[in-house]
């Protein structure tokens, strides 16, 4: 019997090319470098051009907010504000440093994951060193300038003034901040979406996540705010306590609650709600079908194994008397969409309607997305 329902299982399934699409969307699953890139050389470009905004962010909004970024990039930040010669290899710095953490989740998360991560972080270093290329950096400097030089302090304050580099004091430093969240966020939510990641506390905070099921920008919010934390006193202590050529180089950090503290915390914050809106991983909705045809709409659950409970419910059409079936199912926001558009292009006149869930008790199925 076992044989047979498996073998008209792979008969709706040739019958029905989208519901192996389908199937393949949530079984996607690591089987080797080259052939997962092959398989996957869309979702890769995507992250790849990511990786320029997020970099962008970096090198040319937040630094120029004179803040701490979340996370590891927090060292590899407050490095560079004590030694400006690492400044160009900011994002490559960043890279190294997340050699260890890569060494360390290698076998406790899915390899995928892994793989993608070290694609973006090495195209964010190689961006973030292309932007960082003075020609460069001082090109996208002179256009991408948005406070007037009153409201800014000198980069170095022993430099040439007709050539002194600003970075934002005040209350403009809030301004860099919006617009780092505004390139990096969307772009890491983004990479979030397609299974990868940024790298760094990003690993750790998709560790916590994929263990206790709970969105990822929390997660985010709190291992970033403590990284951050620590890069702002380092700075902090730096700043009064270390040799005066090394003091100088640190802008801001006058004050341990001066704007570039609070320019931190902001972007975390921003940081961790734009991730959440776009990627909410685990969101649960209820999709319920109406349609007439039970049988086809069982027939496409079988064909892709549907992996979550689901109850039909007889009725009788107000309108028309016609007997309807509805058919309800608790499901992931991220797995609705797909389901629903095969569902539609299975069985077109089927009437579909998704609602969120606020909260559930008891067991539920997250393969499909971890």
């Amino acid at each position: 019997m076992w044989r047979k329902e498996k073998k008209e299982n792979n008969t709706l399934m040739m019958e029905n090319p989208n519901s192996i699409k389908l199937q393949k969307r949530f079984d996607d699953k690591y089987e080797g470098f080259f052939k997962y890139v092959g398989q996957n050389w869309k979702k890769i470009l995507i992250i790849i051009f990511c990786s320029i905004f997020y970099s962008f962010g970096q090198v040319h909004f937040m630094i120029k907010a004179g803040s701490v970024l979340d996370g590891v990039e927090a060292i590899s930040v407050s490095m560079t504000y004590i030694l400006t010669v690492l400044k160009p290899y900011l994002t490559i710095l960043y890279l190294a440093l997340n050699i260890p953490l890569i060494i360390f989740y290698w076998r406790k998360v899915k390899r995928h994951f892994i793989i993608t991560t070290l694609i973006f972080l090495f195209f964010n270093a190689l961006f973030g060193f292309i932007f960082g290329i003075q020609p460069v950096e001082e090109f996208i400097s002179e256009k991408v300038i948005v406070i007037m030089k009153d409201g800014w302090m000198p980069e170095d304050p022993n430099g040439d003034p007709g050539t002194t580099k600003y970075v934002a004091a005040g209350w403009p430093v809030f301004i860099y901040v919006i617009l780092a969240v505004a390139c990096c966020s969307p772009a890491a939510a983004v990479v979030w979406k397609l299974g990868s990641s940024t790298g760094g506390t990003d690993l750790i905070a998709y560790y916590i996540s994929y263990k206790y099921k709970k969105p990822v920008g929390s997660f985010l919010m709190l291992t970033g705010t403590l990284m951050a934390t620590m890069g702002i006193l380092f700075l902090y202590l730096s700043k009064k306590f270390m040799p005066i050529n090394i003091s100088q180089n640190i802008n801001g950090f006058n004050n341990i609650l001066g704007c570039q503290t609070f320019g931190t915390y902001l972007y975390i914050l921003l940081n961790g709600f734009v991730i959440n809106s776009i990627y909410p991983k685990y969101q649960k909705v209820r999709i319920k079908i109406d349609t007439r045809n039970l049988e086809e709409i069982t027939n496409f659950f079988k064909s892709i194994n549907f992996w979550h409970p689901y109850k039909i419910v007889k009725s009788i059409s107000g309108y028309n008397n016609n007997t309807i079936y509805s058919i309800e199912s608790i499901v992931l926001l991220l797995e609705s969409d797909d389901i629903a558009k095969k569902i539609k292009d299975y069985v077109p006149d089927a009437w579909i309607s998704v609602a969120p869930i606020s909260r559930i008790y008891g067991r539920f199925n997250y393969s499909r997305i971890d």
